[in-house]
Parts: structure tokens; sequence; C-alpha cells
């Protein structure tokens, strides 16, 4: 008998469980859809709240932006990966860890990008209710890229901190083995 392949729904959702636990309800998630139900029910009271497509254009540059920092953050991190880094990660957080935030900020952004260039495309031949929903949707994959850029870049700057330390770490390990020897 044949082993049954993943189906690509299957493979989505474990991407999204790290360590057997969910990882993508997070605040900045959670921003994303209060942003995001805000404007589509503020929408539905008044249509004006509802940017039109020159906001939309600028959500795709802003998320090709965002899309390029987390590519730049996510290069300085395995710039940081030495041996020793590793093993540090290893011992605390796992390296899978350290870079998933990495992935999910990219994808949020891409689909921010995805989002607000299908709203443009379809914005003059679809009814009202569609303008509200996918504007919606766009303003909240903007708002949770926005708030997790944020978040990398402090994480980055994190990992630079601890990945200065290993020097001081080393040290402090030769010295204690240097003391137990001679004591």
């Amino acid at each position: 008998m044949k082993p049954q392949r993943e189906s690509i729904v299957q493979r989505l959702l474990k991407w999204w469980r790290l360590d057997g636990k969910w990882t993508i309800v997070s605040w900045d998630v959670g921003a994303g859809v209060l942003v995001g139900l805000g404007l589509y029910f503020g929408g539905k009271a008044d249509h004006r709240v509802i940017p039109g497509p020159a906001a939309l254009y600028v959500q795709v540059a802003l998320g090709a932006a965002i899309l390029a920092v987390v590519l730049t953050a996510l290069s300085i991190l395995v710039a940081f990966l030495g041996e020793e880094y590793i093993q540090l990660l290893e011992q605390s957080v796992t390296v899978k860890r350290a870079i998933f935030p990495y992935q999910v900020v990219g994808f949020l952004a891409a689909c921010e990008v995805l989002s607000a260039l299908m709203t443009v495309t379809i914005w003059n031949v679809v009814p009202r209710w569609v303008h509200d929903m996918t504007s919606a949707i766009t303003a909240g994959f903007t708002t949770a890229a926005v708030i997790g850029t944020v978040q990398i870049i402090n994480l980055t700057a994190r990992h630079g901190l601890r990945r200065a330390r290993i020097p001081e770490i080393r040290r402090a390990a030769r010295d204690a083995l240097v003391r137990r020897k001679s004591g």
C-alpha cells in the first residue's frame, strides 16, 4: 500500500505549527484582524472610509518594502549563524524558532502585496461590498506586516547583541575550566 501524500492544506497547517503549537496567533496578527474588521464595518457605515485605488498602490509599495526589510534582516541573522551561535540558539530557542518570525512577516507582506494588487485589478468591476471586504483584508495584512517588521528589527538587534557576547561567554567558560583544573 502506498503512503498517502499530504494535501496542500495539511502542509500549510503544518507550516503554521512550530513544536506542536500554533504560532500565528500573536498580537501583530491580532491588530491586523482588528484593523481589517474595523475598516470593513466602517466601510459598511460610510463608504468614504474605504481607501481608493491610490491607497492600494501605496500598500503594494509598502508590502514590497517590507519584503526587502525582512530579507535583509534574515540575511543579517544568517550572517550571525556561526558554529558557536548555532549551538547557543539550539540550547535556547532552536534555529527553526529563531528564523520562523521572519518567515511569518515575509508571508504577511506577500499576502498584503497580492491582496492589494487583486483589489486594484478588480476595483472597477465589483460591487461596493467587495471593495469593503478586499480593502479590509489588505489593511489587515498591512497592519500585521508593519508591526511584524518592527518586531523582527528588534529581534535581529537582540540576535546581534547575543552574538556579540559570544567572546565574553567563551572567555568565562575558559576561565571556569582553568579554575576547575587548578582547584
